[in-house]
């Protein structure tokens, strides 16, 4: 990157936009299920 860019700093934007998108779809995408909620949810239907 610091041969197309002529310095670090391009390359480091680079590296920082890219964790962004990463992030981002780890957020919105990825689908970690909440066992404590599912939990309660079974328990509150075995009540009722």
């Amino acid at each position: 990157m610091k041969d197309l860019t002529g310095n670090f700093a391009g390359g480091l934007y680079g590296l920082a936009l890219l964790s962004l998108i990463a992030a981002l779809v780890c957020a919105f995408f990825l689908h970690i299920p909440d066992h404590a909620a599912e939990a309660e949810a079974t328990a509150a239907g075995a009540r009722a």
